[in-house]
């Protein structure tokens, strides 16, 4: 008999016994939390105010743009590897919070369908009544509903 086969018995015998375990299985309970403690946590202290706005505005263009690339867009929800640009001409500001756009100025926003914003037919050139919707923490904004309909 070879060596080869004397030793399989005995490296089966460690593998039934526990001898040989994951990395995953090393790591225990108390070390997970501690791991996770050291994460950046939110700001619970700080106070969530709603923010909102409605304003009439032309929509000017669509873009389906792959990835994101523009720093100057207001994200709408959460990050996502696909993205679509909607480029509007602020008309007037019919609601909310006036400070959180300005009329005569175009504004663009990264979203992910703009099936999910505008409801019925798309049209560049079109005005609509939009509403934005969103969460200030601080002096962070973060927008998490944008909505159009036709005017």
């Amino acid at each position: 008999m070879t060596a080869r086969f004397l030793y399989a018995p005995l490296l089966l015998a460690a593998l039934l016994a526990g001898g040989c375990q994951s990395r995953q299985e090393e790591v225990s309970d108390a070390e997970m939390e501690a791991k996770l403690k050291r994460l950046p946590q939110p700001d619970k202290t700080m106070p969530v105010e709603e923010v909102g706005i409605r304003f009439v505005g032309v929509l000017k263009s669509v873009e389906r743009i792959g990835e994101p690339k523009r720093d100057d867009a207001i994200v709408i929800g959460p990050r996502f590897s696909s993205v679509q640009y909607l480029t509007v001409a602020v008309d007037r500001i019919t609601g909310g919070d006036e400070n959180l756009l300005m009329a005569g100025r175009d504004v663009t926003f990264a979203i992910q369908s703009v099936g999910k914003v505008v409801y019925g037919r798309v049209q560049e050139g079109r005005r609509y009544r939009f509403s934005l919707k969103g969460e200030k923490t601080g002096d962070q904004l973060r927008y998490d509903q944008l909505s159009a309909t036709p005017e």
